[in-house]
């Protein structure tokens, strides 16, 4: 018995502006894997997850949650489907605590 698929991104193509970033993207995560991923700086690894988390929606491509397409959805809907994006970034909010920014 195969495992279920809870996440894929499938020919994901994304592009700021008329530059394209990602070219054919897929992933696929199933029940009980975990999955890393990585690259060298500029690889598109933060482009792929904003593109997962409907930050940098894909022009051409299908990302699915547990069997539901979230084309067009705005991220907050994705987010409610059970899709995390939490950037590596140091734009934080100074006079919060790393829980509030968390």
């Amino acid at each position: 018995m195969s495992a279920r698929i809870l996440f894929s991104a499938q020919k994901i193509d994304v592009f700021y502006g008329s530059s394209q970033i990602l070219f054919g993207v897929d992933i696929e995560l199933a029940e009980g894997q975990t999955m890393a991923l990585l690259g060298r700086n500029g690889a598109g690894k933060s482009t792929t997850l904003k593109a997962i988390a409907g930050l940098a929606p894909p022009r051409r491509g299908q990302v699915v949650v547990m069997g539901r397409d979230m084309a067009n959805r705005k991220p907050h809907l994705i987010a409610q489907a059970g899709v995390g994006f939490v950037p590596e970034d140091r734009q934080v909010f100074p006079e919060h605590s790393v829980e509030d920014n968390l």
